[in-house]
């Protein structure tokens, strides 16, 4: 949809829009966005995708099992539904 503009769309307009978009992390704001990315994604954490650490950090009398959980990252997503403010301000970083 390469007529739809953002910047276009008045903040207080009657009418809103979601947009489905594809989503990068530009390198030069990992360091700054790392600790509260702005796009976590539910995701199942499987066991290769945990560090070392957590892993040391089983406990043998409860097996652990992959998980759904919603995990700030800063990798990049695709197909994400977003409403058109919250893509704004993204893009504004």
């Amino acid at each position: 949809m390469c007529d739809f503009d953002l910047d276009g769309i008045e903040a207080d307009a009657e009418i809103g829009y979601i947009v489905e978009c594809n989503l990068e992390y530009p390198p030069h704001l990992h360091h700054m966005h790392n600790d509260y990315p702005l796009a976590p994604e539910h995701l199942t954490v499987t066991r290769d995708m945990l560090s070392p650490f957590a892993v040391s950090l089983f406990d043998p009398n409860r097996p652990w099992k992959p998980t759904k959980k919603l995990v700030p990252n800063l990798s990049a997503i695709n197909g994400r539904m977003l409403e058109w403010f919250i893509l704004k301000a993204m893009i504004a970083e």
